[in-house]
């Protein structure tokens, strides 16, 4: 099993904006069939859509200094998968049953070897005909797999069939293969004062610690302590906001943003994004052994109707300028109350290693 979360520790830092490090993050055991590539990852898996045309606008700033200076506590439920491609595989597909009330039909497809498990997801892609009597666009999408056998599956797929026989077929295929389950916990204490002088600014502190269980996955128990350090600025469009000086993983790396890290100043529309800056990252506080740099960026969007979420982006490049890991953290807040600051629900890391692992962990509660 390959141990992720101890290379990144080890090699680089990420920098997220409440989270120290997504412990425990990406990879362990490949599944059965499991295989190296570099494809891409199919892009009907992303979970930002939705754009509203209301012309609703975000005080950043004050997103920002409410999620720095903040104490929670919050629980997640943390999966990880690995991907796999086949181009121009050859399938079978047998209508297995009908519901018309539902309109959706449910179809047995047969690849050898295929590797997938119950609950893993399909994504079909490059078909251009009709199968079934079903339109191509409804098979060109993502699907959960219920298991048969090694080399049988069963999906189910939107359109009732008027053509229930047998269908050989050639499409591109990925696996979203899920490989191991665990729980986070990360704790932040409250913003502090310290007696550290920069530029003539006196230092503000938080602490933030990830530890992590998992199962099937390289560690099985991990954590990660972060400190970082603030320094209290004016900004020209709201009165004051905490700018990052420095950031330790205690026995990780020292990082420092460059001269242009500077987060969004005043109101921005929902829908805007753009990119904060970039982060350096050391071997330790002498800033000699460089090891590489994340450019944090952030987008905003509504999600549903009304529900206004933040993604706050952190992509990885080690020393030779080879990106590693991107990071997106989700932020939701209940639009019917202005009061409640931003919530950390959601954060997904993607490799950009061979199997395209993913971790994604689910925050159901904070305190």
């Amino acid at each position: 099993m390959t141990n992720f979360c101890m290379y990144i520790k080890t090699q680089r830092a990420l920098f997220l904006l409440l989270i120290a490090l997504l412990a425990g993050c990406g990879g362990g055991a490949s599944p059965a069939g499991s295989s190296t590539n570099s494809s891409t990852t199919p892009t009907n898996q992303s979970g930002t859509s939705n754009t509203n045309s209301a012309s609703e606008s975000l005080d950043f700033v004050s997103f920002w200094n409410q999620t720095i200076s903040n104490e929670y506590s919050n629980i997640g439920t943390m999966t990880g998968y690995s991907y796999k491609d086949f181009r121009n595989v050859s399938l079978q597909s047998k209508v297995i049953s009908i519901d018309k009330t539902n309109q959706i039909t449910t179809l047995e497809i047969t690849q050898n070897n295929h590797g997938a498990q119950n609950g893993d997801i399909l994504y079909l892609s490059g078909i251009n005909k009709s199968l079934h009597g079903i339109i191509s666009q409804n098979y060109n999408n993502s699907f959960s797999i219920e298991l048969k056998n090694l080399d049988v599956y069963r999906i189910t797929i939107k359109g009732v069939s008027s053509q229930p026989v047998q269908e050989d077929f050639f499409a591109d295929v990925t696996y979203k293969y899920k490989e191991c389950t665990g729980k986070q916990n990360i704790n932040q204490s409250p913003i502090e004062l310290t007696t550290i002088l920069v530029d003539g600014y006196i230092l503000y502190k938080t602490k933030t610690e990830v530890n992590t269980v998992l199962n099937n996955c390289s560690p099985p128990s991990s954590q990660f302590v972060t400190n970082r350090y603030y320094k209290m600025v004016n900004c020209s469009n709201c009165a004051t906001n905490y700018q990052l000086v420095r950031q330790e993983i205690i026995g990780g790396l020292y990082s420092e943003p460059d001269s242009k890290f500077k987060i969004p100043d005043g109101l921005i529309k929902i829908g805007d994004s753009g990119q904060i800056g970039t982060l350096n990252s050391y071997s330790n506080s002498t800033r000699v052994n460089n090891q590489g740099k994340s450019v944090i960026s952030y987008e905003t969007y509504f999600e549903g109707c009304c529900s206004p979420v933040v993604v706050v982006k952190s992509k990885t490049y080690d020393s030779n300028g080879v990106a590693t890991v991107e990071v997106k953290d989700y932020y939701s807040k209940i639009i019917a109350k202005s009061e409640v600051p931003y919530s950390l629900t959601k954060t997904v890391a993607s490799y950009f290693n061979l199997n395209r692992n993913e971790m994604v962990v689910e925050f159901s509660s904070k305190k």
